[in-house]
């Protein structure tokens, strides 16, 4: 590992600065028989002292400093030779890899999830991938350590992304919020236009007879309460289109209020009377009902009913007949069930 080779370095070092004293020692002894060994040691000993500088890079800052950087980066290093064989890993790996050891007899990485992803990584040549540890993610990349053009290890990168991910997954959430309250606005509104055009038409055929000339003055008051009703009831549709809480959510609150059954009727009548004689429709009301005032979501339910009467007043053709019934039963304990039903000579659905 490159710990083993600093300490080798620093053994050779201190072996270079003795060797000069012992030659100096053996030389004043006479050993060698007057030969002086100190000038051929002192050379060796700079020779083997500038290579170890050289090749260890010593006094190189730059490197160094990115043996450092590496020692202290977040992301998980390891270094392996070309067999997987464990070489070296910085402080984050050992950290989210306890106990991260090698078998010295084989370097074998002891950690089993790290040796069989690297090895799997190796193997199929694979240069990236995901790995999933507890409850992070990493990503994962494979770089190869070529030496004179031939593969002499791996260096395993490893970055938790898991915050990104949950970025990724919170903005696709967000996203398909956005996309579902669009629709429901969308929805919404082609309901609610739909459901204007309705009384819209009742106002305007009621206005052109309250205009015409002969009518009388009861005539006229008649067209005004009618037109009243209808501008009521429009009232209560634009105030559901300006609730814009509905419309975001796409969802309707149903309402409690007591209301008049016979008054709601009154001005369903009053609202398709005008389209129906125009067209020669013979519109009529059969009721049966014990009770004449209810509680309830009266604009709801005039809201549906109108939508079946104007489906019925479309369909229909001229000198047809529209038919509505309300029949009332099991009345106890203050609640009624109610059937609606419209009925009409059209050609259907």
């Amino acid at each position: 590992t490159p710990e083993t080779h600093k300490r080798a370095s620093a053994r050779l070092l201190a072996v270079c600065c003795g060797l000069p004293f012992l030659a100096f020692i053996i030389n004043v002894s006479g050993v060698l028989n007057g030969y002086d060994p100190v000038p051929f040691v002192e050379a060796l000993c700079i020779f083997v002292f500038g290579m170890t500088i050289v090749y260890q890079h010593v006094f190189d800052l730059a490197s160094t400093a990115y043996e450092n950087i590496i020692a202290e980066m977040q992301d998980i290093i390891v270094i392996v030779d070309k067999s997987a064989g464990y070489i070296d890993s910085n402080k984050s790996a050992k950290q989210v890899f306890k106990g991260l050891s090698y078998s010295k007899k084989d370097k074998k990485i002891v950690d089993e999830r790290l040796r069989n992803l690297i090895e799997t990584c190796i193997q199929k040549g694979i240069s990236s991938t995901e790995y999933t540890l507890k409850d992070h993610i990493y990503e994962v990349h494979l770089s190869e350590i070529v030496n004179r053009r031939i593969i002499s290890g791996y260096i395993v990168s490893m970055f938790d992304i898991t915050e990104e991910r949950k970025r990724l997954e919170n903005m696709e959430q967000l996203k398909i919020a956005a996309d579902k309250a669009n629709r429901a606005k969308s929805e919404f509104l082609a309901r609610m236009s739909h459901e204007i055009r309705t009384p819209m038409n009742g106002i305007i055929g009621m206005t052109e007879i309250a205009l015409k000339d002969g009518q009388t003055n009861e005539r006229r008051v008649d067209c005004l309460e009618k037109i009243k009703g209808a501008s009521n009831y429009l009232l209560g549709i634009i105030n559901d289109i300006l609730d814009m809480s509905k419309i975001e959510s796409g969802k309707i609150q149903i309402e409690s209020r007591p209301f008049s059954m016979d008054n709601l009727l009154r001005q369903l009548s009053n609202i398709f009377l005008v389209m129906a004689e125009e067209r020669k429709i013979k519109l009529q009301f059969k009721c049966c009902f014990t009770h004449k005032n209810f509680v309830g979501d009266e604009l709801r339910l005039k809201q549906v009913l109108i939508n079946l009467l104007s489906n019925a007043h479309k369909f229909t053709e001229n000198n047809g007949e529209i038919t509505v019934t309300v029949l009332e039963s099991a009345a106890e304990e203050g609640v009624s069930e109610l059937r609606f039903s419209v009925c009409d000579t059209g050609i259907g659905i």
